[in-house]
């Protein structure tokens, strides 16, 4: 089995082999043989229908993992991949990211559990795997936050870790911040909206 059953539920595209996305959904059965995804998309995702396709599947603790294989029994509510090759698995520690303008509380967090102290800040760009985010204050690597922010009327809470500090106009600096503990439900939520503006983005 290539895929094991923590990957239902995680969001997915199906593209052609030329990147042409065809569909995006959710993957909702794997087996020794085949894949199933939803089909979000609808009728225009038949119309573009192609036999051979590749499935680049987005894991909140996982990362980036793309299949490929033939695609069978397209209809209005799911497509299956049937035969997918071992060797197309390319597993990768990282997530396609979209820029954003996103109002954010950080938190730094004590050994105890306690908060040390808050800052307001602006996220950047925010991937399935964290954020680059703009903040008026001294963070140091490895240091606990708790980051709170909104999208989509959904309010995130996720304890992260500073990953990188980059100097800015002083006070201001600019903080990569990695996810430690995203839900499956904020995974799926935040995909959704990755998804939404990735799209919006290449329409144009």
């Amino acid at each position: 089995m290539l895929l094991d059953h923590s990957y239902i539920d995680a969001y997915c595209e199906c593209k052609s082999l030329s990147d042409v996305v065809l569909t995006q959904g959710k993957i909702i059965k794997v087996s020794d043989t085949f894949i199933e995804f939803s089909n979000d998309v609808g009728v225009e995702s038949l119309i573009k229908y192609e036999k051979q396709v590749k499935v680049i599947i987005h894991h909140p603790y996982h990362g980036l993992k793309e299949i490929s294989g033939d695609l069978f029994l397209p209809t209005m509510h799911f497509f299956r991949v049937m035969d997918h090759k071992a060797v197309a698995i390319k597993d990768q520690r990282n997530f396609f990211r979209v820029n954003t303008h996103t109002h954010a509380k950080c938190s730094v967090v004590a050994k105890s559990g306690g908060i040390l102290r808050e800052y307001e800040g602006l996220i950047q760009d925010i991937s399935l795997g964290g954020v680059f985010i703009l903040i008026k204050g001294n963070l140091t690597l490895k240091q606990n936050v708790l980051l709170q922010f909104t999208i989509n009327q959904h309010t995130y809470q996720v304890h992260s870790t500073i990953v990188r500090v980059k100097s800015l106009s002083y006070p201001e600096m600019g903080y990569g911040i990695e996810f430690d503990d995203l839900s499956q439900e904020d995974a799926n939520l935040l995909c959704h909206y990755l998804f939404t503006k990735q799209k919006e983005v290449t329409r144009y």
